[in-house]
């Protein structure tokens, strides 16, 4: 019997302004419940850490050969979403920030009898008695209260919304190029849902479906285009308007610095400090002294203390808030 799937995410998804999770129908041949049930038996919580850590480690970069297996589509996707050219090099690990800010789910946490590799070996009435068991993992309400999502991508064409979002009250908004829209209201969550990527291949092909979705996305603003400098114009006001609405509520100002910087790196972007002032201003941020960010030397400072406050933690990502910002001419707002 395979393990129960629950759902995994990555190590930046909850700090991402998309929170984005995709669910696919089952996985075939999922671990062992045997060598589960004897983990956790053993050391509570491990074997949950233990699949939690393969994904944070990105294996599943080796599980995506080409755009119409799950995870290939899901990098290509997530590198279409970001403005990522080439998404074959997320298979060689690039691109770790987007790779990283997604999460993971199943409709189903016991697979499909008929899915499994071990049908053969396992009576069908046990395997129906398992599924039973798991039952309770199944729905999208178990997704909403373990991570909160934005946005959720279902890749499973016989997805039936009535028993999938039980408990909730739902609106069917829209269908286009096989791609259908739902949402539900109480809990702010756009649903979309297509085929399996190796159904795709019979039904117009993966790149399609891909443009739709990202298509779809953008005009119902959950994701907005990232020109490659961010500044004072008109265009690029709608970046700052999208992360404006979607920063994280109770972070610092040295933190939101972080934030937005994170947000560059995923779309090889970059932000003018005098715009990250407005920015911050708009958040409710403050100087030292309680005024507003002015986009003058003190800004500067703002950066570079962001900065080396991260750099003895995390000193991967502090290295992001020094490439991320620039000065209105494009140089380097600061460089340590």
């Amino acid at each position: 019997m395979p393990q129960p799937f629950l759902p995994l995410f990555g190590d930046s998804y909850e700090r991402s302004a998309l929170r984005m999770v995709i669910v696919g129908q089952d996985t075939k041949g999922y671990r062992s419940l045997k060598s589960f049930l004897e983990q956790e038996s053993a050391e509570p919580g491990s074997g949950l850490k233990e699949a939690l850590s393969e994904f944070q480690n990105r294996k599943f970069i080796n599980w995506g050969k080409h755009r119409h297996t799950f995870f290939g589509f899901v990098m290509m996707l997530m590198a279409e979403l970001h403005g990522v050219q080439n998404w074959g090099m997320m298979k060689r690990d690039a691109c770790r920030e987007v790779l990283s800010s997604f999460a993971w789910g199943n409709g189903n946490a016991v697979e499909y009898w008929t899915s499994s590799v071990s049908k053969g070996r396992v009576p069908l009435t046990i395997w129906q008695a398992v599924r039973k068991a798991g039952a309770r993992f199944d729905g999208i309400k178990h997704l909403v209260q373990a991570l909160s999502p934005r946005v959720i991508l279902v890749l499973w064409k016989k997805m039936s919304p009535a028993s999938y979002f039980a408990g909730y009250e739902y609106t069917t908004m829209q269908e286009k190029q096989g791609v259908k829209h739902y949402r539900i209201p109480s809990e702010d969550i756009d649903i979309f849902q297509a085929p399996h990527p190796n159904r795709m291949k019979f039904e117009g092909g993966a790149s399609p479906f891909c443009d739709t979705i990202k298509n779809m996305l953008l005009a119902n603003k959950l994701i907005v285009h990232f020109p490659n400098f961010v500044q004072q114009t008109t265009d690029s006001s709608k970046v700052v308007n999208y992360l404006r609405d979607l920063a994280p509520p109770g972070l610092d100002k040295f933190s939101l610095v972080a934030w937005v910087a994170e947000e560059m790196k995923k779309r090889d972007s970059f932000m003018s400090v005098p715009t990250l002032c407005r920015l911050l201003n708009d958040l409710g941020c403050r100087t030292n002294y309680g005024a507003q960010f002015s986009g003058k030397r003190g800004s500067y400072r703002l950066v570079r203390s962001a900065y080396w406050r991260l750099h003895a933690r995390e000193p991967d990502r502090a290295a992001i808030i020094a490439e991320a910002f620039r000065r209105p001419n494009f140089q380097y707002a600061y460089s340590a």
